[in-house]
């Protein structure tokens, strides 16, 4: 009947064949392209009866500059006689300069009652916005585009929009930015305001790695890489090269945009599953480990130089007589499953060659992201802020089939300690999603948190209202059953942000979650009550810390259901987090770098920490002295040092406990004392090896059922605040 840009009014010939709010619009441009657009319109089409007049509004499509005729363009509802809706006409404009941005993170002595203290947000240009985001990757590969209209409905601002090597980068000197130009029109049509962090895939272009065959993803099976997903090596130096030509082209080209001003980062991902991983399957879904490129030989033996000088050090070190840098090979394929005390521990005087290669793995990938995240600063002066999928070693550290040895996350600490990192992100974990438990953090938070980073935890929700997946998936991320459930789930996500001090942002990865309007109205709710929380004001002082190791994790096994760190680690995480007690999540580094300034504790529970240099255990032991600390050890801390075969010596010289290896694969029981409650304790974990306590101590707590009659645990004195304190050593973790 007539129309203005935004708002049309029909007569309703006839009823629309289903309900709902998404309609297809076109915009021709008088320079002749096309652009095609999805949004939501008012009131939902299901509201409509024949006959009746209604007034439909949307929004009014972005366009960055020419003149351009909107019509409707739908499959299934027609105007009659198809009118212009619009004319709409923008001339070019100046961009403005890039602004500064910074993520600002409450100080971490902020729990230890040093007064208020701000919640983390984001300051972009001198103002400050909420740092909570809402991350498009999916929606914008599926055209999903009207959940970015249903986000922005509910007050988010601040968005992750995806752009992808594969789109733009066609040759070696031709780019193409016409996909994410009309991505981003679609976004700030439905949030003209929007800020943005940019996602890059940075996998390389068929026409790159057909030029470069040595830089090719290889797998040591000979299983066919996955050619939609696994791209160069992640070990290529080249690719390191090569990919800072269309990051910088990206960066310039984004410089010129009208919206430059409201940019506040850059994340990096490495190939199509973007969390960087090395690949765990080839493209029949087969387990088979990516890893065997001819420059993944060639970039090894450079690391070997770089660890050992000569080829003497190296041979003696993998007792290999004769064997040099030039000589030096890749283990082969299944060699990570492989250990050589207690099915389960590698030992460095066999199995070295095994050590040097998982540590070359993830020292590849944490020197990838260093060096792109310089990239990014260098090209935009320091002022965006550069994020990462990495860091998950709470995750993989017990994860069976992606295990951290192989996958490459272990690099952690290089991260961390990079001045032009800023944030990492991981989703939240998803075996402790299920409703009734407490949900956690992939990394050791803090960690990065002590070094000035930011945590982000991806929510890939999974709320009742998704579509449906496969059963196994359903279990596995903990599908939402009723909207209880999801009001529940997503609220502990809140919780855990205000818990830990680390953000968080939304993901609609299997669409549906957030369509059910309810849903996007908790968001709201939640960005509203953030905004007005007063700062953390640090009465509950936090006393316990969990410390990892992550270099003993070198020392282990691969590709394992049992293992030293699979009971350690998921026992130990989901166990406090279900405590409602606050607690830090560090690793031993953390409590050993004077700059770091890592908390003083009461508590400290240390996961397996198999290997330690002399200095570290006088460093560790002076430390936790000196704060009158109460420490478990799980495991058998101090097993060995660097290059030494484990033993019983080993273990005991840290400790002052004298032990007993037990070269074997066992589930051991025990049974408490009386004073204990004759309590029945099975280890849930077959495991090996184990160093059983003989003397050294004051009391048993409890002793063994089946290994040999050796005693399981003790404390060793009696007094907690009396030197050297009081000392627990544990096999059993929580049976």
């Amino acid at each position: 009947l007539d129309s203005t840009p935004g708002k049309m009014r029909v007569l309703v010939v006839k009823q629309p064949p289903f309900p709902g709010r998404i309609l297809h619009f076109a915009l021709d441009f008088t320079d002749g392209h096309k652009q095609e657009i999805n949004l939501c319109v008012t009131p939902d089409m299901a509201k409509w009866t024949e006959g009746q007049e209604v007034v439909i509004q949307y929004p009014v499509p972005y366009i960055e500059e020419g003149e351009a005729t909107l019509r409707l363009d739908d499959d299934f509802l027609v105007l009659e006689g198809n009118p212009p809706l619009a004319h709409l006409k923008r001339t070019r404009q100046a961009p403005p300069p890039i602004q500064q941005a910074r993520l600002e993170t409450a100080p971490h002595n902020a729990w230890r009652g040093a007064g208020s203290a701000p919640h983390p947000s984001l300051v972009l240009g001198g103002k400050r916005y909420n740092a909570t985001f809402f991350h498009t990757v999916v929606t914008q590969r599926a055209k999903r585009f009207h959940e970015l209209q249903l986000a922005a409905e509910q007050g988010l601002k601040n968005y992750r929009v995806q752009v992808d090597f594969l789109d733009f980068w066609k040759a070696e000197n031709e780019f193409d930015f016409s996909v994410f130009d009309q991505d981003m029109a679609q976004l700030l049509t439905v949030c003209p305001d929007a800020i943005l962090c940019i996602h890059v895939y940075a996998h390389m272009p068929d026409w790159w790695l057909k030029a470069n065959p040595d830089e090719t993803s290889a797998h040591g099976d000979g299983g066919p890489r996955k050619i939609d997903r696994e791209k160069q090596s992640l070990a290529s130096k080249k690719w390191l090269t090569d990919a800072e030509v269309p990051i910088r082209r990206l960066i310039q080209y984004l410089k010129g945009k009208p919206y430059a001003d409201r940019i506040w980062g850059m994340s990096i991902a490495e190939n199509g599953n973007g969390e960087w991983f090395w690949m765990a399957q080839d493209i029949k879904l087969r387990p088979s480990w990516a890893g065997w490129a001819p420059c993944d030989t060639r970039n090894f033996r450079d690391f070997l130089r770089r660890k050992y000088a000569t080829d003497a050090a190296l041979a003696a070190a993998w007792r290999q007589p004769n064997l040099t840098f030039e000589t030096a090979e890749l283990p082969p394929a299944g060699s990570e499953k492989k250990a050589s005390l207690g099915g389960e521990m590698l030992d460095p005087q066999k199995d070295q060659q095994v050590i040097d290669w998982f540590t070359f793995r993830n020292d590849a990938l944490g020197q990838a992201i260093c060096h792109f995240a310089r990239v990014i600063k260098d090209a935009t002066d320091g002022k965006w802020l550069t994020g990462f999928y990495y860091g998950y070693n709470t995750e993989l550290g017990s994860n069976p089939s992606l295990n951290i040895q192989m996958t490459g996350h272990n690099g952690f600490l290089e991260v961390a300690r990079c001045p032009d990192v800023d944030f990492l992100s991981a989703p939240s974990r998803y075996t402790h999603r299920r409703t009734g438990m407490a949900d956690g953090l992939m990394q050791t938070w803090d960690t990065f948190l002590l070094r000035g980073k930011q945590i982000y935890a991806e929510q890939d929700v999974r709320l009742s209202y998704s579509r449906a997946e496969a059963d196994n998936m359903k279990m596995y991320v903990a599908r939402a059953e009723s909207a209880l459930e999801s009001v529940g789930q997503m609220n502990r996500v809140l919780g855990m942000q205000l818990a830990t001090g680390t953000l968080t942002y939304w993901f609609d990865i299997v669409s549906g979650s957030f369509y059910e309007p309810a849903m996007g109205q908790l968001i709201a709710e939640q960005l509203d009550v953030t905004a007005k929380l007063p700062g953390s004001k640090g009465l509950i002082p936090v006393e316990t810390a969990l410390v990892s190791d992550r270099e003993s994790l070198y020392y282990s096994r691969a590709n394992t259901t049992t293992g030293i760190f699979r009971a350690a680690i998921e026992g130990t995480f989901q166990r406090f987090n279900e405590l409602a007690a606050p607690f830090h999540s560090l690793v031993i580094d953390d409590l050993l770098e004077e700059a770091v300034h890592a908390p003083v504790h009461r508590l400290y529970v240390m996961l397996p920490t198999l290997v330690l240099t002399a200095e570290q255990r006088s460093a560790l032991m002076a430390r936790f002295e000196r704060e009158h600390a109460t420490v478990v050890w799980l495991h058998c801390a101090g097993a060995t040092y660097p290059g030494s075969s484990p033993s019983a010596a080993s273990n005991a010289d840290f400790l002052g406990i004298r032990t007993r290896l037990l070269d074997e694969r066992q589930r051991p029981k025990m049974t408490t004392t009386p004073a204990y409650g004759n309590a029945l304790c099975v280890n849930f974990n077959t495991s090996g090896p184990w160093f059983l306590p003989v003397d050294g101590f004051d009391e048993v707590v409890a002793k063994v059922i089946r290994a040999n009659g050796g005693i399981q645990a003790c404390e060793y004195l009696t007094e907690l605040n009396t030197p050297p304190y009081k000392m627990l050593l544990w096999k059993v973790t929580f049976a």
